[in-house]
């Protein structure tokens, strides 16, 4: 006996799909989760997975696609809902996350403190580059100017210095070298015309406190 039913309904009928609510903070983990489902259940028809996917939605999350659903032309709805989802809710949590990091301000925080508070609040979603962009946006002109510049050719060929937004580690293993090191930075600094902030600074220290870690001649220094 053949079965004459389309694959769609075959499909529906043989297994049971259970959708996660949806979710907007990530709605990218939310797909991988119900496509998973269907791949498990080896479904594979626009239409069931549609289907699926409208009868487990919220109303509030229907309204977007409710002119896909009224479509009787789109033969690839399931295709098109999710990608009209993922790029409304993927944008709106760009926003989210960029209003929260630009409400962020320098106040007393270190420069460095900032960037990490940052780091942390946009997590993986926002790339380094934005978030260094974001981060020098609020920096004064004088630390703009040295992170900058520092980075592309100031310490070029420095390998004893180690910098770090608005801190530099001169790394040397004996005095007279110290001096000799420190020496050349402020000759290239000098050079550059930047300023060093003297109250902040501290010279030919056995040890020091660099970025939350005790750096001492029996510890490694941080890689650049």
């Amino acid at each position: 006996m053949t079965d004459t039913k389309p694959a769609s309904e075959l499909e529906a009928g043989a297994i049971t799909i259970k959708i996660p609510p949806f979710w907007t903070d990530k709605p990218e983990i939310g797909f991988f989760q119900v496509e998973a489902q269907f791949n498990i259940n080896r479904i594979t028809s626009e239409e069931t997975k549609f289907n699926c996917l409208v009868f487990q939605l919220e109303p509030p999350f229907l309204e977007n696609v409710w002119d896909i659903i009224k479509d009787p032309e789109n033969t690839a709805k399931y295709s098109t809902a999710k990608e009209r989802l993922l790029l409304t809710f993927q944008e709106n949590e760009n926003v989210r996350i960029k209003r929260l990091l630009t409400g962020l301000e320098l106040g007393d925080m270190l420069p460095s403190q900032l960037l990490r508070k940052m780091c942390s609040l946009g997590h993986s979603d926002i790339s380094e580059k934005v978030l260094r962009t974001l981060w020098l946006e609020k920096m004064p002109e004088s630390v703009r100017n040295i992170v900058i510049v520092s980075d592309e050719e100031v310490l070029r060929g420095l390998d004893f210095v180690f910098p770090y937004l608005d801190d530099v580690l001169i790394a040397s293993s004996s005095e007279e070298e110290h001096e000799k090191h420190v020496k050349l930075v402020f000759d290239r600094f000098q050079q550059y015309g930047l300023r060093i902030n003297l109250a902040k600074s501290v010279m030919g220290a056995d040890q020091v406190e660099y970025l939350g870690y005790l750096i001492t001649s029996e510890v490694p220094f941080p890689k650049k």
